[in-house]
């Protein structure tokens, strides 16, 4: 049975499993995971860094402003008995925030293979938007078949409060073990049988076995859930993905391209291959201007004036007639003319600054 928790203010999934623990955060940016003992998850998911560079790179040339992980956009799973002794989740603390809109500043790429820019993370990587669906998750898993033939990828798939869903792929190490051509260019051979709906079906098995299916145990579906709860979703079912089929999941991944956003590492250009280059992050704009006192009509201004003379003038008639008041009446006149004088300079900078 799958509890409902909240640790450090975080939302977090709770299933008994057998075998070593699991436990992962599921976030704006993506997703981190890792299996081992208690303390050692503790350790992992305290100081580990959740905005990493190659995601931040993304969603800033993506929607143009930072990504930013809160207590209330993170949700934790944990696939064990109980919340890990002294695993300390120190997010700051922000309203839920709604997701951006689905193509923020970044529009549907005119170009074949969307968009690319270069980056100085040594780093290759591949996003996109799909609309949130069975074989949109299971292409995600099809991405990380083809490209993990050749070298090890980071692959996630996160659902959006709108219904859609961001696939990021990320060739882990590809600046230290494989040279950075060679991941570039078969990252750029998979999108391009992506491009054309020429997939393998039988990848697609290998795709569908995935462990965080509808019909796997309820420990395994643990991260879906999450990233499902994230963006406010109902899970997706198991006939969903029974009845996904190899077009389905090619004509999601064509479809995909015209969002596509690929990182190519160092000053490597993508244009030859059918790429667009990526529009430059807009600057966030100015902090509005504190407002302004409230406007004076000119009428009313020019009223509250000529009152303000005329009662001025009443009182100072009173108190030049000395000799019938005392000096507690010519105290209060000279105070009356002092605060009418003062209302009309108030007045007259509100109808000047209006």
């Amino acid at each position: 049975m799958i509890t409902l928790l909240e640790h450090d203010g975080v939302r977090t999934l709770l299933a008994p499993a057998t075998g070593p623990m699991r436990a992962g955060l599921v976030f704006p940016g993506g997703q981190v995971s890792v299996t081992g003992p208690e303390d050692e998850i503790a350790r992992f998911l305290s100081g580990h860094q959740l905005v990493t560079p190659t995601s931040a790179t993304l969603h800033l040339r993506r929607y143009g402003v930072p990504l930013e992980v809160t207590r209330e956009n993170t949700v934790l799973w944990i696939a064990g008995d109980r919340v890990p002794p002294g695993l300390t989740l120190p997010l700051p603390a922000d309203r839920r925030r709604t997701s951006p809109p689905v193509t923020g500043m970044l529009p549907p790429a005119d170009a074949p293979g969307g968009y690319s820019f270069a980056g100085s993370l040594g780093t290759v990587a591949w996003q996109t938007v799909v609309t949130h669906s069975a074989p949109a998750a299971v292409l995600a898993d099809m991405l990380a078949v083809m490209l993990g033939r050749s070298f090890p990828v980071a692959t996630s798939y996160l659902p959006r409060s709108d219904g859609t869903a961001i696939i990021t792929v990320i060739a882990a190490g590809s600046h230290r073990s494989t040279g950075s051509d060679a991941v570039l260019g078969e990252f750029i051979d998979v999108l391009a049988q992506l491009r054309v709906g020429r997939l393998d079906p039988a990848d697609l098995p290998l795709a569908l076995s995935h462990p965080d299916r509808p019909s796997a145990s309820q420990p395994d579906r643990l991260p879906m859930l999450a990233a499902e709860m994230l963006a406010g979703l109902p899970p997706l079912s198991a006939d969903q993905f029974q009845a996904v089929t190899p077009a389905a999941v090619a004509a999601v991944g064509m479809a995909s391209m015209r969002h596509g956003l690929l990182l190519t590492p160092g000053d490597r250009d993508a244009s030859w291959a059918g790429f667009a280059p990526a529009p430059l992050p807009l600057p966030l704009p100015p902090a509005p201007l504190p407002a302004g006192p409230p406007r004076v009509a000119p009428a009313l201004f020019t009223l509250y004036i000529v009152l303000t003379i005329a009662l001025t003038g009443l009182l100072a008639l009173l108190f030049i007639d000395g000799d019938s008041h005392t000096t507690f009446q010519r105290a209060l006149c000279a105070l009356a003319i002092a605060l009418t004088v003062r209302g009309a300079i108030r007045a007259f900078h509100r109808f000047r600054h209006a």
